[in-house]
């Protein structure tokens, strides 16, 4: 927009339009950047999406099937690519994990930790912190893909929790 502004003074003939779009184009960026933070999550309806759909869709790496079901729990609105939403590849647990801290979630220390309906947990396998993500479905149970596992231990091993 600056850039506009100075050729603008510049070059006095330009149009006022080309000043209008540019602003326009600033103002949906920061728009789009803020617009998931404001969507309200509910931790039920993507609890309800992960328990139905545990056990299916197993090509679905364990990041998009947690992407998935925070989708369904009001996360991520509009997606239609897993591969690329505004940026993040939700298939990926480091992307996942970046996305949701981007939008809002906060993370906990590393431990062992359970994790409460509705939150992710990002394990840390053999020094790999983005190692594997599950959805937590809580009393300490999870939900996950690769391998799939329906309401089993969540306290295997050292995570984060990430929660909204």
């Amino acid at each position: 927009l600056y850039t506009v502004l100075i050729n603008y003074e510049c070059y006095p003939e330009m149009s006022l339009l080309l000043l209008l779009v540019a602003l326009i184009a600033a103002v949906s960026t920061a728009f789009a950047a803020d617009f998931n933070s404001t969507m309200a999550y509910d931790p039920n309806a993507a609890l309800s999406y992960a328990n139905s759909h545990c056990n299916t869709n197993s090509e679905w790496l364990c990041a998009e099937f947690v992407a998935r079901a925070l989708h369904a729990g009001g996360e991520f609105p509009g997606v239609t690519d897993y591969g690329n939403y505004n940026g993040y590849n939700l298939r990926l647990v480091s992307d996942l994990k970046k996305a949701l801290l981007h939008y809002g979630w906060t993370a906990s220390s590393q431990g062992t930790w359970c994790g409460s309906q509705g939150q992710v947990l990002i394990y840390n396998i053999d020094g790999d912190p983005n190692a594997h993500a599950a959805f937590a479905i809580g009393n300490c149970k999870l939900d996950q893909h690769n391998p799939s596992r329906c309401g089993t231990s969540s306290n295997w091993g050292p995570n984060i929790v990430l929660k909204k």
